[in-house]
């Protein structure tokens, strides 16, 4: 039969550390596990910057289903499917036996442009939100 289909998303994971729905290699957080930090800042510097303001890490497009978050252009090459998002980091951390330390959108991103001291109270409110989603999520 003739016919059009598209893939949104399409996802083969082998076991995970933990068992985690959507976690990490085993190998790769076994490594982590083993390093024994006692915290980890998360996202990463780099990953939350983002290469433009636009393109920072924004914590709500990585909690929703993983067909439904909307991605972004990566900070070094490629793309970013966010399919490792904040419940996942923040689990994933945990499960490695560290303390989570939050890092939060400062207001400039890798490509040297600053949100104007002005203009910063909107993502003043996204952290609060985050903050908020969190809490009630603990």
């Amino acid at each position: 039969s003739k016919g059009d289909f598209e893939f949104n998303l399409v996802s083969c994971f082998p076991p995970t550390y933990k068992d985690r729905v959507n976690g990490a290699r085993m190998d790769m957080a076994q490594a982590f596990a083993d390093l024994k930090p006692g915290y980890v800042r998360l996202p990463g510097g780099n990953d939350l910057e983002g290469p433009t303001i636009l393109e920072r890490f924004i914590w709500n497009n990585t909690i929703d289903l993983l067909e439904n978050r909307p991605g972004r252009r990566g900070t070094w090459a490629g793309y970013n499917t966010e399919g490792f998002g904040l419940i996942e980091l923040l689990t994933f951390v945990e499960d490695i036996g560290a303390t989570p330390v939050l890092a939060v959108y400062a207001g400039y991103s890798l490509d040297g442009k600053a949100v104007p001291q002005d203009e910063l109270q909107p993502y003043i409110d996204e952290v609060i939100k985050e903050l908020d989603f969190l809490t009630a999520y603990a």
